[in-house]
């Protein structure tokens, strides 16, 4: 070849050609050539040609074409498991580049594909039911591309169903649907077969091999039981591939509504729900609760709360107070919420008021017991609004805490810690709750098990002899918490050191100690035992081992009576103990006052307990005193006799003065008089009364203890009886004169008309304050009793109003008191005897009820508006003196006041917001407090008030002018 231009011919090849073609490569595009071409043999080379024309190299351009046999064209069909090979004839320049596709399908992996410069060749070997489809072809090089497409359909079972979706769920039964599957075999499915299993085995079971639907109810399910279900489509060449469902299924409903739900608490801004759960889960474990609220009047729930499952109660806060709500709860498990649990009537939020009260649920015998050492727990909750104040006692006793003594309350529980117990701290806890609503108290009996106290004594002595004693002892006051078990005794000599066992077994609170010297001082000492140990010794006092035979005790203090000046009679009691002998006689001994020598008044001892003292002083003053004799000897002298002068006996008083009856009824009469004008000899000590039937000449004592005041009451007299009456005053030397009641007193019934004695304060008017207590106390009188009604205005009191009589005082009492309760009230009196009536005015004060609406909005401009109202209809007994209005926007809750002293019952709020919403309330103020609201019914919307334009202030000036129109400027 030669280049265009050059001189020199180049070889185009290096080895001889054995064909009569050849493509020269390596050329540049844009210049000229020229060829020529000799042949060679085996002698050499011949000469060479003529050389072409000079052909500049230039690239030619066709467009790819894809040639698809007839057999392509249509469809093809296959049966699963055969050889699917497509062979299409492929030209075009520059030489085409050559790919095959089919959607979700990668067949340079699934299959074998050939290409060549004219051909391309793809082979699928045993082919199934996803090679079907559409195959596409295409070629394409720099002139552009083409393509082809080819149907394949594959007969073959039919491909999975659409994911199982589930219908519905019941306890016993689960409906599932499906979709029918994308690849159906190249024949129509016309069954599926239905199949479950059990969570916890491998094996699936057939439930249906029957259903022509894409759906079913799959029914005989156990409640709470996991499950896997599975579909497996059929058509005409088998069953297809199943499709189960993605998660195990519970078994199950939405369970049943909470039990029990009620208020525990309600305050000025929130309510305490407690409910129980669910009398069934609906075969799912319950995995909490929704809490719901309501206002009363409306239908409009809305969720408060998703509890846990733990969680029981719950507190809903930032309640309106005063306003009425509806609240329910609804439990939660796998299937969703259940059917709500609703309060029956709506709850009004207010401070509630409750007595207090504790729940002893848990200590229901009121008594406790605890081992000594360990400590004592008392965890008590409580109840109460407000929350009450607790207090703990014991023994009566306020507890203090201190460091072994722990006390923790709140508003729902008081506890008690007591630590390192001993049998001290055995006894009656009491725990005090308190608030404003009263006082409730519960005690707790607590027995600490220890060891008992020691006896209760003293030790008594009950036969003390020459070489024995018996004693005797109480039981311990406590007992450790367990019965006594036995006693330990033990004795020692009163003067010498250390203790001797005398036995350990003793059953009875009584032991005879034997053995004894006698003349010997002796100490005993007794202790309790029970299941935890032997307590503290109870020790005796000293006793000495002696006969039961001896001297007699002191006689009882002598008496002096029947004084003279010469002598005086001295009586007494034998002494108590005779030791063991017959009291033999008496020696009586006296002496003067000021004096320290005892005389004996009898020379020989008297056998009698009484004995006259002669051969006294006169005007001297005298004691006694008496001693026992026995066979043993002369007891101890008895205690002294009081001090008696020795002077004759003083004349009595004088009779009484002034004596009347007071009062009669139907068996009593009451007396009364004055006293004796002359006292006799010595002072009055008392009154005695006698009385005389009429018709009878007997004179009947009727006290037989001097009366010490001037009055007497007669009680169980015979009604309608007639009797005399009379009185005596009493003196050292004896009863006066008599005083007889003048006339004769008749047992009746004394007749005396109504009265009444009426307080200062009840005179005037009573004002008392709203929500105080209206008390309207009057003494009466009358005979018989009279009847007591009280009115108001005329009418029947209301129905708040307690009204108490008795027969010296009628009381009226309204706690609470209202505006309507002001007015006259009358007590109306009347017995047999006349009547009477008693006015008392009432006047009750308090707030003023709210401002008269509606409200009314005039002059509103972009940034203010004029609020007006009505004074309030009742000013609850006090001038008004002022108004409170305030505003809010639409979109927030909180009030703002405006203005909090508005005399007028109008005002222009200002600096408001032009085209926002507010609501406004207005409230009466007097000297006792604020009144109730009044709100305006719809939001107010500031805004620039639109009015008609002003007029031009210059004249239109003519444009243009026509025959039928004119232009204006």
């Amino acid at each position: 070849m030669q280049e265009a231009g050059a001189e020199e011919w180049t070889k185009a090849h290096e080895k001889n050609l054995r064909v009569t073609e050849h493509t020269v490569t390596g050329l540049s595009a844009g210049k000229k050539y020229c060829f020529r071409v000799a042949a060679v043999n085996v002698n050499g080379t011949g000469d060479f040609s003529d050389p072409c024309a000079e052909t500049e190299p230039v690239e030619r351009i066709e467009i790819p074409d894809l040639e698809l046999p007839d057999e392509l064209t249509k469809t093809i069909c296959l049966r699963a498991g055969s050889s699917l090979r497509l062979h299409v004839t492929v030209t075009g320049r520059p030489i085409p580049t050559v790919t095959w596709t089919k959607p979700g399908v990668d067949l340079q992996n699934r299959g074998f594909i050939e290409v060549t410069n004219t051909a391309t060749t793809l082979i699928i070997d045993k082919v199934h039911r996803y090679d079907a489809g559409r195959y596409t072809i295409e070629a394409s090089n720099s002139a552009g591309k083409k393509d082809a497409s080819i149907l394949v359909k594959i007969y073959d079972t039919p491909g999975p169903t659409g994911p199982i979706k589930m219908k519905e769920l019941t306890k016993d039964s689960a409906h599932i649907t499906w979709d029918a599957p994308e690849v159906d075999g190249g024949a129509p499915v016309n069954n599926y077969i239905i199949e479950r299993r059990e969570a916890s085995m491998r094996a699936y079971k057939t439930v249906t091999s029957k259903c022509s639907k894409t759906s079913y109810k799959i029914t005989g399910l156990t409640e709470g039981m996991l499950y896997y279900f599975r579909v497996l489509p059929e058509n005409i060449y088998g069953v297809g591939e199943p499709r189960e469902t993605g998660d195990v299924v519970l078994v199950s409903e939405v369970p049943l509504p909470p039990a029990k739900l009620e208020v525990v608490d309600v305050t000025k801004s929130s309510v305490s729900l407690a409910w129980e759960k669910p009398l069934h889960d609906g075969g799912s474990r319950i995995t909490g609760y929704i809490v719901e609220a309501c206002k009363a009047g409306t239908d409009k729930w809305m969720k408060v709360a998703t509890l846990k499952l733990t969680d029981f109660e719950f507190t809903i806060t930032s309640l309106n107070e005063n306003e009425q709500y509806l609240f329910r709860v609804r439990a939660v498990n796998s299937r969703g919420a259940g059917e709500p649990k609703e309060i029956v009537t709506a709850v009004t939020v207010q401070e509630q008021r409750v007595l207090p009260k504790v729940d002893l649920s848990a200590i229901p015998q009121k008594t406790i017991s605890v081992l000594a050492g360990k400590p004592l727990e008392l965890d008590l909750p409580i109840i109460g609004r407000p929350p009450p104040v607790c207090s703990w006692f014991f023994n009566d006793n306020r507890l203090k805490i201190v460091e072994r003594v722990k006390i923790k309350s709140t508003g729902k529980f008081s506890k008690l810690t007591i630590l390192d117990t001993t049998i001290d701290d055995s006894g009656v806890y009491t725990l005090e709750v308190k608030n404003i609503t009263g006082i409730t108290t519960e005690n707790i009996k607590v027995i600490i098990l220890s060891k008992p106290d020691e006896p209760q004594g003293p030790i008594r002595f009950d036969d003390v002899d020459a070489t024995s004693v018996t004693i005797s002892w109480d039981p311990p006051m406590r007992d450790g918490g367990a019965p006594i078990s036995n006693y330990v005794v033990e004795q020692r000599d009163a003067h010498r050191p250390g203790w001797v066992p005398v036995s350990e077994s003793v059953s009875r609170p009584i032991f005879k100690f034997d053995r004894l010297t006698e003349g010997d001082e002796y100490v005993f000492r007794v202790a309790a035992t029970n299941r935890y140990g032997t307590g503290d010794y109870l020790q005796s006092e000293i006793v000495m081992c002696k006969s039961s035979k001896s001297i007699p005790g002191p006689p009882g203090r002598p008496i002096v009576f029947d004084v003279s000046r010469d002598g005086m009679t001295v009586a007494w009691e034998p002494p108590d103990e005779d030791g063991g002998l017959e009291v033999s006689g008496y020696i009586i001994e006296r002496k003067e006052v000021r004096s320290d020598r005892w005389i004996r008044a009898n020379k020989n001892p008297v056998t009698m307990t009484r004995y006259r003292s002669t051969d006294l002083i006169e005007g001297l003053e005298y004691e006694h005193r008496v001693t026992a004799i026995n066979a043993r000897g002369v007891g101890k002298p008895s205690l002294l006799s009081k001090p008696a002068v020795a002077t004759d006996p003083v004349d009595p008083p004088g009779s009484p003065q002034n004596p009347r009856v007071t009062d009669t009824t139907k068996s009593s009469v009451s007396l009364a008089w004055s006293p004796p004008d002359e006292e006799g000899g010595a002072k009055v000590t008392g009154y005695l009364i006698e009385m005389q039937k009429v018709g009878s000449v007997t004179w009947m004592k009727c006290n037989a203890t001097p009366s010490l005041i001037c009055e007497y009451t007669l009680t169980r007299m015979p009604q309608g009886e007639e009797f005399k009456f009379r009185d005596m005053a009493c003196n050292a030397g004896g009863p006066g004169e008599p005083a007889e009641v003048p006339g004769v007193v008749t047992i009746t019934e004394m007749l005396d008309p109504p009265s009444y004695d009426l307080e200062a304060k009840y005179k005037d008017v009573l004002v008392v304050r709203s929500r105080g207590v209206i008390r309207l106390s009057v003494p009466i009188k009358g005979k018989p009793t009279p009847t007591c009604k009280w009115t108001k205005d005329g009418s029947e009191v209301t129905n708040r109003a307690m009204i108490a009589s008795s027969e010296d005082v009628s009381e009226l009492v309204i706690k609470l008191a209202e505006r309507s309760d002001s007015g006259l009230y009358h007590l109306h009196l009347e017995n047999k005897c006349g009547k009477k009536m008693l006015p008392i005015k009432v006047k009750v004060i308090g707030r003023p009820s709210a401002p008269e609406g509606p409200l009314r909005f005039d002059d509103i401009q972009a940034h203010s508006v004029k609020v007006s109202w009505k004074p309030p209809t009742e000013d609850g007994g006090s001038e008004i003196v002022g108004y409170i209005v305030e505003r809010r926007e639409e979109t927030k809750a909180a009030w703002y006041t405006v203005d909090s002293r508005v005399v007028d019952t109008s005002l222009v709020v200002k600096g408001l917001q032009e085209n926002a919403e507010y609501h406004f309330k207005v409230t009466a103020e007097n000297q006792f407090g604020i009144s109730n609201s009044l709100k305006s019914e719809t939001t107010i919307v500031p805004k620039t008030p639109i009015c008609v334009p002003e007029a031009s202030g210059t004249p239109p000036e003519i444009m243009d002018v026509t025959k039928n129109s004119a232009a204006l400027a």
